[in-house]
C-alpha cells in the first residue's frame, strides 16, 4: 500500500504500474479489513485522478491522454484514467494481502532512496496523509490497525524515474529492500 501527501506522486505511479501490469486497488481512498491476524486490502475499482504535471510523463504509456477531458480547476485541472478491469484488484486473494507500507514522495531529479522507518513515523505519514477511518473504530480495530503499523515492513522511498521506483517495489515486494 502506498500512502502520502497529495503531490507525492501516487496517483503518477500508480498509473505508470497499470501499464505495467500491476494490478490496481483504488487511488485515494483505501479500505483495509483486518481477517486471520492479516491487513488486507479490499479494492475499490475505479479511474485514476491524475494531475497536470503526471500527464507527460505517463504519455508514452497512454496514447491519447493528452486528449482526454479535463476536469477540476486551476493548478490541479487534470484528468481521470479508467483502468481496465483486468487489471483492478480481485475481491479477495493473496494479492489483498497487505506486504508493506510504502510512503513514495517524488522530487524532480533525485536519486532514489529507500529509508526504513519505524511505526512512530509511519503513523505520522498517514496523518499528513490525511488517513482516516471510515466508521468509528473500537478498541479491537485500533488494536489490529496498531498490530498491523508494528508487524508490516515501513519504508519512505524519494524518487524521480518511475521505472526506477517500480524496481524498487518489486524489491520491497520480494523482502529486500536495499
Amino acid at each position: 500500500m502506498m500512502a502520502g501527501v497529495s503531490g507525492a506522486g501516487k496517483s503518477t505511479l500508480s498509473a505508470y504500474l497499470v501499464a505495467q501490469g500491476w494490478r490496481f486497488g483504488t487511488d485515494d481512498s483505501p479500505a483495509i479489513a483486518f481477517s486471520g491476524g492479516e491487513a488486507v486490502v479490499l479494492p475499490c475499482p475505479g479511474a485514476i485522478s491524475l494531475k497536470p504535471g503526471s500527464l507527460e510523463a505517463l504519455a508514452p504509456f497512454y496514447p491519447g491522454l493528452a486528449e482526454r477531458p479535463r476536469i477540476g480547476s486551476g493548478e490541479k485541472r487534470g484528468c481521470y484514467l479508467p483502468v481496465p478491469l483486468e487489471r483492478h484488484m480481485p475481491p479477495h486473494g493473496p494479492e489483498n494481502r497487505l506486504a508493506c507500507l510504502v510512503f513514495p514522495r517524488f522530487e524532480p531529479g533525485a536519486a532514489t532512496r529507500v529509508e526504513p522507518i519505524g511505526p512512530a513515523r509511519a503513523l505520522l505519514e498517514l496523518m499528513d496523509a490525511e488517513f482516516g477511518l471510515a466508521e468509528p473504530a473500537g478498541a479491537a480495530e485500533l488494536d489490529a490497525f496498531f498490530d498491523a503499523l508494528e508487524r508490516l515492513p515501513r519504508y519512505a522511498v524519494t524518487y524521480s524515474d518511475l521505472a526506477d521506483m517500480e524496481a524498487v517495489l518489486r524489491r520491497l515486494l520480494a523482502g529486500t529492500p536495499a
